[in-house]
């Protein structure tokens, strides 16, 4: 699935501003043997970045082909356009 890049400002401006909700990023599934995100996916990361005004989003990977599997991901602004993917933990805290 790919999201409708034209669409998405409109969203979250609408949807996440504000004070009722924060976007930490985005989890999405790839299969088993991508189990990083791909070039596109930290595009869309920088976009989605530079629309709600931040310098860090959360990019996690779901592998289901043979079981689950999460892969965790961040992709932080290490200057003005240039984007950076590190690998970290991620905690599902209920």
């Amino acid at each position: 699935m790919s999201p409708r890049i034209e669409d998405l400002p409109r969203i979250l401006a609408s949807e996440w501003r504000g004070d009722a909700h924060s976007l930490l990023g985005f989890v999405h599934s790839h299969p088993k043997h991508a189990r990083s995100p791909s070039r596109s996916d930290i595009q869309f990361i920088g976009l989605v970045m530079n629309i709600v005004a931040t310098d860090r989003l959360y990019l996690p990977i779901a592998t289901v082909d043979g079981g689950f599997e999460l892969f965790s991901f961040v992709v932080a602004r290490a200057h003005r356009n240039d984007l950076t993917l590190e690998r970290c933990e991620l905690r599902v805290v209920d």
